[in-house]
Order: structure tokens, then C-alpha cells, then sequence
């Protein structure tokens, strides 16, 4: 961290100070360490207030979602603001919004050095997923086929449009990470970021390294977040719960799971971007004892060692955090082949990644690691070793700050 240590600030935008907190509380750290100050522009919430605790200078912006067009313009104006007073050395964002706006605000208040995080790409995946509760779906038959058809007529100059606005973006930062080798290979194909600015960190964050829950322990944390008596088989979901985002066959699959395992239990975990009413679906069936849905915010256990595995129901564009998670303390995963779970999981000791869509291999897979206990202890093995040999958090972000220094002799002797 030489090229910093004559300056004072390092500026991170990120969706929420949960998030920050849970991927960055230790880099953070760290840079406090080498004496610089530390600014978190994120959306309002406990994570960002315990962030200030420690000692983070903190800016609040709007926490908002793609249908509040004001929403986004406020953060534009605050983080523009935020960087203007703070004037710091270095301003690392994720997202696209945020992304987009934090790299345009540094650019005008004169930041030296820019990294950006894109965890996916809008190439591939389709643009249009209407807000349409669990309630509304079963009266609108007809929602898929026109969803299917209004892709169809939208989906390629949408896909210009993006096209054009990751290479504006890449055109202005120092460094563009991706966290896939897939889209590190298709942004070279469509030259829209030039190889020596992109930057492959598989696994994003990475992981504060852990170990094995072992049963007794398990068995009071189920306890402590208050799951039924008659659960024998414990599951979770842990992520964003909204149709982008795989809840449709979240809610499927608890229906038809119930049937063959009447005492599996599903434990829930929402996080950024979950749709209300999503959630609302999953805490209605909480009162018939199939599902228990978890606050991450007041939970006073760590929900991943109630779990046995792992499901994982997600899109490209779902933040793949919860694999880690769950891999640190052993527990395998099921789910859906993306990019970005490819990544992460490897199926070859007992995990098993089906094709995105594949409702019902993903069942089958899921029911046969639940009555195979052999190939259970396997898959979480693996994935913990997997976990501490590639995506340890120490030392991501020693390559971060390494990352860091670099960009900054770049600019600064420009």
C-alpha cells in the first residue's frame, strides 16, 4: 500500500452497508491499518451504522430499485456530492447503477484511480422479468408467453445498448473486474474492455475461512431461529427472493418436496433486491411450518450451520455469496448452472449443478443428497477445502490492495 500512504482516503459504493459490511469488513480493516480513512457511500441500513462505529466515514444514499427512477437520480446527486467534499485517492463501486453513477461522480470531482466490479453482464439473460406476485401469476396464465414475447421484440437492442455502456464504462476506469472467466472471455470476443484494464477474481469477495458445524452445535441454531420441532432435514435459500432471481422455482419446489419429505424444512434468508411479495408467499407457508424465514439483520447465529445443503435456484445475474458462505462451514451445494456457479462449485466430489430451468433434475439431485448422507459429507468436505484454497478472504483482499497500489503508480505518475 505504498502509492497511499500519502493520501488519506479510499471510497467503496456498494447496494447497502450490509453488504459492505459482509464483504469488506476485513479490507476495510486493513486500510484502516495502514493509517488511511475509509468512506462507504451505501444504502442506509445497521450494517452502515456499524460501519460509522468502527470508524468508517459513511454516506447514506437512497436504497432503490430499478422502478424508482427519482430514487436513482438522488444517489447520483449524493455520491457526486460525497466525492466532491471527500476528494479521496481511489473509489472502488459494484453494480451497474452504482457503477455507472460512482464512476461518473469520480470522474468529475478528479479521483485519480477507478475500480469497477461487474458480478454479471446483460448479454445473455433476458432484460424484461415483470414485478408479478406469487397470488396475481396463478390468475395470469398468460404472463410467461408474454414476458417470452416482449423479450423477444426488446432483448437485441437491449443488448447493444449494454454492449455500448460497458464500453463507455471500461473506457473511464483504471481497472473492470469481472467475476467469471465466461464474461472475462466475452467482453475480449466483443472488445469491449481492453485486456490490461479487466480483472478475473473468481469468487468476488471471497470468505472469512471457518470450519465444520458439528451436530450439537447445529442443533442449537436451529433452535435459536426457532425452526419446527418436526424438521429432520434442513435446507436453505439464501439471496435475493424475487422472480429475476429464481423464486418461482423456489416455491415449487418447497410444494413438491413437501409431499415426498413431509419433515424437510426450508430455511429462508432474504437479501438485497427480494420482492415483498415473494417473501409474503414464503411467510405464509412459515405458518404451516414448511418454511423459516430468517432476518439476516437481527439473526443471533449464523443460519448456514442450521443447513445440510445449500439450494441454489439462481439467474446469471444472482451474486453467488451464498455458495462461499455455505462452503466455509461445509455445507454443499444444489442448484442451478450459471456463469458464476460454475465458478465456485465443483460437482465432481457429489455437488451437482443441472441446467438452469431443469426443475425437475434439480429435484432429483436435491432428494438424492438428502438420502445419501455418504455423498453429503463428501460434497462438504470438498467444498470446504475448495473454500479455503481459492476464495479465502485474507487473501482476495491482499490481492485487492495489491490491485490497488498498482492502479494508483498507473495514474499517479501519468
Amino acid at each position: 500500500m505504498n502509492e497511499m500512504k500519502n493520501e488519506h482516503r479510499v471510497t467503496f459504493v456498494c447496494r447497502s452497508g450490509r453488504e459492505a459490511e459482509r464483504r469488506l469488513g476485513t479490507r476495510l480493516e486493513r486500510l484502516q491499518q495502514e493509517g488511511l480513512a475509509v468512506q462507504v457511500i451505501a444504502g442506509d441500513d445497521e450494517g452502515l451504522r456499524r460501519l460509522a462505529a468502527k470508524g468508517v466515514a459513511t454516506t447514506r444514499i437512497p436504497v432503490t430499485g430499478a422502478s424508482n427512477p427519482a430514487g436513482w437520480g438522488a444517489t447520483h446527486v449524493i455520491i457526486q456530492g460525497a466525492l466532491l467534499e471527500s476528494r479521496p485517492l481511489l473509489v472502488h463501486a459494484w453494480g451497474h447503477r452504482l457503477g455507472v453513477s460512482a464512476v461518473e461522480a469520480a470522474r468529475r470531482a478528479g479521483v485519480p484511480a477507478t475500480v469497477v466490479t461487474m458480478e454479471y453482464h446483460w448479454l445473455e439473460e433476458d432484460p424484461l422479468v415483470l414485478p408479478v406476485g406469487p397470488r396475481l401469476r396463478r390468475g395470469m396464465p398468460l404472463l410467461g408467453k408474454a414476458e417470452r414475447g416482449l423479450n423477444k421484440v426488446v432483448s437485441p437492442s437491449f443488448c447493444r445498448g449494454m454492449q455500448g455502456m460497458y464500453r463507455r464504462l471500461a473506457q473511464e476506469v483504471s481497472r473492470y473486474v469481472v467475476s467469471t472467466e465466461f464474461d472475462r472471455r466475452l467482453l475480449l470476443d466483443l472488445e469491449v474492455v481492453d485486456a490490461e484494464k479487466l480483472v478475473l477474481a473468481e469468487g468476488g469477495e471471497g470468505v472469512v475461512r471457518a470450519g465444520p458445524t458439528e451436530p450439537d452445535e447445529a442443533e442449537r441454531v436451529r433452535d435459536a431461529l426457532g425452526c419446527p420441532n418436526h424438521w429432520r432435514r434442513f435446507v436453505g435459500v439464501v439471496g435475493p427472493i424475487s422472480r429475476r432471481h429464481g423464486s418461482e422455482t423456489l416455491l415449487w419446489m418447497i410444494r413438491k418436496m413437501r409431499k415426498a419429505f413431509p419433515s424437510l424444512g426450508w430455511i429462508v434468508v432474504p437479501r438485497e433486491d427480494s420482492q415483498r411479495a415473494e417473501v409474503r408467499a414464503l411467510k405464509r407457508w412459515e405458518k404451516r411450518g414448511w418454511v423459516k424465514v430468517v432476518e439476516e439483520e437481527t439473526a443471533v447465529v449464523d443460519p448456514f450451520r442450521a443447513l445440510e445443503i445449500l439450494v441454489w435456484v439462481g439467474s446469471p445475474s444472482t451474486p453467488v455469496d451464498p455458495i462461499l458462505e455455505a462452503a466455509r462451514v461445509s455445507v454443499p451445494t444444489v442448484g442451478y448452472e450459471t456463469p458464476a456457479a460454475r465458478a465456485v462449485v465443483d460437482p465432481a466430489p457429489g455437488q451437482a449443478l443441472v441446467l438452469e430451468g431443469d426443475r425437475g433434475r434439480l429435484m432429483a439431485q436435491l432428494t438424492g443428497m438428502l438420502r445419501d448422507s455418504d455423498r453429503r459429507g463428501r460434497a462438504g468436505r470438498s467444498a470446504l477445502e475448495e473454500s479455503r484454497a481459492r476464495f479465502g478472504r485474507e487473501e482476495i483482499d491482499e490481492r485487492f490492495l495489491q490491485l490497488y497500489d498498482e492502479v494508483l503508480r498507473e495514474e499517479l505518475t501519468q
